[in-house]
């Protein structure tokens, strides 16, 4: 049992009985290392074995009103109908995304240089960058989704930045995704690191979106990449068909669904997700992220997504996604900081109040209302525009 108390120093300290052991083995301390991972009720990493415990974790606990830690291989459950609120992130694990989504960004800048230029290059940097998302994806997708969708949100000036930006978020959300579809590692790696560089042919271009040149960009990234180091012939191909759809409206090749890569149909449907929320137009604000999800299933259920794909999309992302708003019923606004598994309409959300509050709908009253339309970043797709094909640029 973890009882908040205060400490000589004015520091909040936990104290914490661990599952299979009788004793009080003492309190959590500022820069005490511990020999295992230290878990919550329900498992969730808290911190990894050999890592110092810092004040803001020891904080964060308090906050979160977390009662019980335990560390890895002793627990053996909570009791049962215990209702424990799920933590946000892994304070260790989120420091680790945030080095990692400018390392990729970085990497991925760096390649698109040395191919513009017609320099040799490699893909070996993003893949290892990749590699981490996806054992962070494992640990905890909610993690990686958050740093998916809460980073990097500086003033972007110009379009090859917006692709960028899109492209490294493009890489993260479909290793989340190719894991929740049951991909192998290697094909949740091949996802990550073909959503990074699969519009390399588009930095620096001037092209009209949807014009012939425009359409024929995929073939020109497969003759970029083609003598890339770490792009296999079957890498290629999947660049080429990213952009196809299950219906063989697509293009380059309006090839269908029996033609087309399990991996290049989960990433159109990932860049199609994107494309409405993150458009590349400048000042352009984005379809509202649960909008997106429902308009998305509408076209998955006319057959231009794989059902499959989108389905492990609304998994990945949830209906309201990782540091969207949203209003509750109860009149007050919030974001969602972690989502909930199965329980897409109730996920972990803090209140946009100077307290900051974290409420689990799962055990709450309060229910999402609607999107907060507050938000200048995002608008709600109006009825007019759901016949519309919306997820090609500027159709």
């Amino acid at each position: 049992m973890c009882e908040p108390t205060a400490s000589k120093t004015g520091r909040t300290i936990l104290s914490a009985y661990f599952a299979g052991e009788k004793n009080l083995i003492g309190s959590l301390k500022e820069g005490q290392i511990l020999s295992t991972d230290l878990c919550d009720s329900k498992g969730v990493l808290l911190l990894e074995a050999g890592l110092p415990v810092n004040d803001a974790l020891i904080r964060r606990l308090a906050e979160l009103g977390i009662r019980e830690v335990y560390l890895s291989g002793n627990h053996t459950g909570a009791a049962t109908g215990q209702r424990e609120l799920l933590v946000p992130y892994d304070l260790a694990a989120q420091q680790r995304l945030e080095h990692n989504y400018y390392r990729i960004t970085a990497a991925l800048s760096g390649f698109v240089d040395e191919l513009q230029e017609g320099d040799s290059t490699s893909t070996e940097e993003v893949e290892e960058v990749v590699t981490s998302y996806l054992q962070e994806t494992i640990k905890d997708a909610a993690v990686v989704l958050a740093a998916c969708m809460g980073l990097d949100d500086q003033q972007i000036n110009s379009h090859d930045e917006a692709l960028q930006r899109r492209s490294v978020r493009m890489a993260m959300l479909a290793t989340v995704a190719a894991n929740k579809l049951g991909f192998s590692q290697a094909d949740c790696l091949i996802a990550g690191v073909i959503g990074a560089i699969h519009d390399i042919s588009l930095y620096g271009g001037h092209y009209a979106p949807l014009d012939e040149e425009y359409l024929e960009h995929p073939l020109r990234s497969i003759d970029l990449l083609r003598n890339t180091f770490g792009v296999t012939d079957q890498m290629r191909i999947i660049v080429g068909q990213v952009h196809e759809q299950c219906d063989g409206s697509g293009y380059p090749r309006q090839l269908k669904s029996v033609r087309l890569h399990a991996v290049s149909r989960l990433l159109n449907v990932v860049d199609a997700y994107l494309t409405l929320i993150e458009p590349i137009e400048l000042g352009e604000p984005g379809v509202v992220p649960s909008d997106a999800l429902a308009y998305l299933v509408q076209y998955a259920l006319f057959g231009y997504f794989d059902r499959n794909c989108v389905q492990a999309l609304v998994a990945a992302a949830s209906i309201y996604p990782v540091g969207s708003k949203v209003k509750l019923d109860n009149g007050t606004s919030a974001t969602v900081v972690r989502s909930t598994g199965p329980s897409y309409l109730q996920p972990v959300v803090q209140l946009d109040s100077p307290e900051q509050k974290l409420i689990d709908l799962r055990f709450s009253e309060c229910k999402i209302l609607q999107p907060d339309e507050s938000n200048s970043r995002y608008r709600r797709l109006p009825k007019s525009l759901l016949s519309q094909v919306l997820w090609r640029p500027a159709a």
